[in-house]
Formats: structure tokens, sequence, C-alpha cells
């Protein structure tokens, strides 16, 4: 997967956020075409104990709303996908 820089960032964004014991989220990237242009994404906050599953579904049911194409990138803090970040 290409993404831009500015996904990146937005990954590196979701990455702080990330909480609680099993740091369940799920990060998506916003396709332009081939190309990964934004990301959307759903965390466990670091106030919480404990959260439900569902992150995933969250963060697509985003992209659902918004009319967009979104592709899972992480799961957690693990990235799922091999990926090249195209304009450094």
């Amino acid at each position: 997967m290409q993404i831009t820089s500015k996904v990146w960032g937005y990954y590196q964004e979701y990455l702080t956020k990330q909480g609680g014991v099993r740091k369940d989220g799920a990060f998506l990237v916003v396709m332009m075409g081939d190309i990964g242009v934004s990301g959307r994404y759903s965390y466990c906050p670091p106030s919480a104990d404990y959260c439900t599953g569902g992150s995933i579904n969250l963060a697509n049911s985003m992209c659902i709303e918004e009319h967009l194409k979104c592709v899972l990138f992480a799961r957690g803090e693990t990235i799922v996908v091999s990926y090249k970040i195209i304009d450094k």
C-alpha cells in the first residue's frame, strides 16, 4: 500500500491515543485510487481499564457514512499491510 506522509502522521496520532489493557483499536486508510490519502480510526482511551471489541466496525462505519473507500492498516498497534510512504 502506498500512503502519504499525512496518513503516517494520522497513524502516529492514533498510536498516542491507544490505551487500556487490550489497546483495542483500528486504523483504516482512506484510499483515492491506489494511494492512501487520509485515515479514520477508533481506539480504546488510556483512561479505560477494559474496552470491548468493535473498533474495526466503528472505524469502518465512519468510512461508510462518508462514502469513502477504506482499507485496514493497523489493528491495535500492529500494522497489518505492507506500506511505503511516497512523499517523504
